[in-house]
């Protein structure tokens, strides 16, 4: 059983004394923050074994998204990995943090994502331009409505719900699928649900 561990070639001396104290084999150390290759970290997920332990001062340095940490999650958990965040008081075998780790995972969540961005902004990296949500006309926003009312309809489900789940009257709800062409006789009734 190795331990390693894992931090950016930004953290200060107080982060690295810290790795070093935690009896790490091998630490990597990103020569340069690069979000697209980090090729340490790279080596470090060729290099660890199974039972094997990981140290980091916080999780913003291995991953730099919330999908990469769920599956970095389930990587330690298959291959019996632990993983242990100093910084944000998580260690995946319960050993160091008891009971405090499930709720610290949650939190690591929320803030993973400022987390990165202040890492790229004191790198001097531009922060991703988040993009206005596409303006759909009202012709696209029915239709996308009507899609969705149909398969809900076509599924079997109530139609009560899917007047709550789409906002819409009965009126609109048979209105759309007449203009649809779907029969509102549903399997299992003697007569139509609308005339």
């Amino acid at each position: 059983m190795a331990r390693y561990g894992y931090i950016l070639h930004s953290a200060d001396d107080a982060t690295v004394r810290n790795i070093e104290e935690s009896g790490c084999c091998r630490i990597f150390r990103e020569c340069r923050y690069d979000t697209q290759t980090r090729p340490e970290r790279r080596t470090l997920l060729r290099q660890i074994g199974n039972n094997d332990e990981i140290i980091v001062p916080r999780l913003c340095h291995i991953v730099n998204e919330c999908s990469n940490l769920a599956v970095l999650l389930e990587y330690c958990e298959v291959r019996n990995i632990r993983l242990v965040s100093i910084g944000d008081r998580i260690d995946t075998a319960s050993i160091l943090y008891d009971g405090e780790s499930d709720r610290n995972i949650v939190s690591a969540f929320k803030t993973l994502a400022s987390d990165v961005a202040d890492i790229k902004k004191g790198n001097g990296e531009k922060p991703l331009q988040t993009q206005s949500p596409v303006q759909t006309s009202a012709k696209e926003r029915r239709t996308q409505r009507d899609s969705r009312v149909i398969s809900m309809y076509l599924t079997g489900l109530n139609t009560g719900e899917i007047l709550r789940l789409n906002n819409i009257s009965k009126t609109t709800l048979f209105r759309v699928l007449r203009k649809h062409g779907i029969p509102t006789v549903r399997l299992g009734k003697k007569h139509s649900i609308c005339k």
